[in-house]
């Protein structure tokens, strides 16, 4: 259900309009304070030192006010039916998802409107999964067991694995046939878990969830598959940061860590592609040491492989006659010791 549908009703009118329903002062009063409609949330202690009535009794008036509100069947009006289907037709929409329909503004209207239908449940957030809210069509307990299992998977598989392959461990250990979808949308749910385009990691894995400057650069790259020049690198760690990152920091991280080589000018590869550092007469050094004989050609594929450089600079460096000697038409090899 997209927002334009409620696009013509007024979240705020729909809001009072309910409260209207309920006859005592009190009991309309502790539901704006506790959604806060007018502004921040209040805790149950700071309206019971308000009303001078202990917590349990604010918990006691909202329970009971919004009991009634559900009773009164707002779900039967085209108005509300609306807004109750974005859930009840999706299965599970997670806070943040509802924040970003509607807006920051309306957020707090929402909240309070989905919690006067029978058929939705609001999850709370906690250490493991994000707030939400669900139809009854589904379990919030079997949404805990799918991303507990998924976490509990991760942590003995090592590193990430495919959405789809992750998804068939959890049927296979659980002996259930619970939808793919609900799956998916109960990993999204989890603090614990991140879903990096197809592949499925833990939030502490810096491979899918990066955190620092280096790790992120490292991402970029793995990413990318293939070399890039610093600025570039730079200009993508920044939009993955909410902090202002300069391009010489990112710099500096691409000197320090050995993840990473200069193989141009300005140019960084990953040393698990096979890049190494050092000019390119230690390149072709290290080459013709380990195939004694080869011909410029092969000599020339060869540094490329390891190095970004232009043709003629490898050609030029093989007529440095200190370093290397022809031993053929076009064929070099290391002078005898």
């Amino acid at each position: 259900m997209q927002k334009s549908v409620l696009s013509k009703y007024d979240l705020k009118q729909l809001t009072n309009e309910a409260l209207k329903l309920l006859k005592k002062d009190r009991s309309r009063e502790v539901l704006i304070l506790r959604f806060g409609l007018d502004g921040s949330r209040m805790t149950l202690e700071k309206i019971g030192q308000r009303y001078h009535i202990t917590r349990e009794r604010v918990r006691q008036i909202e329970k009971a006010a919004l009991g009634k509100l559900k009773n009164a069947k707002l779900g039967e009006k085209e108005e509300y039916q609306a807004l109750f289907s974005i859930v009840t037709k999706e299965g599970i929409l997670s806070a943040k998802s509802a924040e970003e329909l509607f807006g920051e503004q309306n957020f707090n209207n929402i909240r309070l409107l989905l919690n006067l239908s029978s058929d939705i449940e609001e999850i709370s957030e906690d250490d493991h999964i994000r707030a939400c809210f669900i139809s009854n069509d589904y379990s919030f307990k079997d949404i805990k067991k799918i991303t507990m299992k998924a976490t509990e998977i991760l942590k003995e598989h090592g590193k990430p694995m495919a959405l789809d392959t992750l998804t068939t461990k959890i049927k296979e250990i659980l002996n259930t046939e619970p939808l793919n979808e609900l799956i998916e949308k109960a990993i999204k749910l989890s603090k614990t878990i991140v879903i990096d385009e197809n592949n499925v990691g833990l939030a502490i894995w810096p491979s899918v969830n990066p955190k620092s400057i280096k790790d992120k650069t490292h991402y970029i790259l793995i990413k990318q598959g293939k070399p890039l020049h610093f600025s570039d690198i730079a200009a993508r760690v920044k939009t993955m940061s909410k902090k202002s990152i300069t391009r010489q920091a990112v710099h500096n991280e691409l000197i320090r860590d050995e993840r990473f080589v200069l193989i141009g000018r300005g140019i960084y590869a990953l040393t698990d592609w096979g890049y190494r550092p050092g000019t390119v007469t230690d390149i072709i050094t290290e080459i013709l040491t380990e195939y004694r004989v080869l011909h410029k050609n092969d000599i020339i594929q060869k540094v490329l492989e390891k190095r970004e450089v232009k043709q003629t600079t490898i050609v030029l460096n093989l007529q440095n006659k200190n370093k290397f000697i022809r031993v053929g038409k076009a064929t070099y090899s290391l002078p005898e010791e």
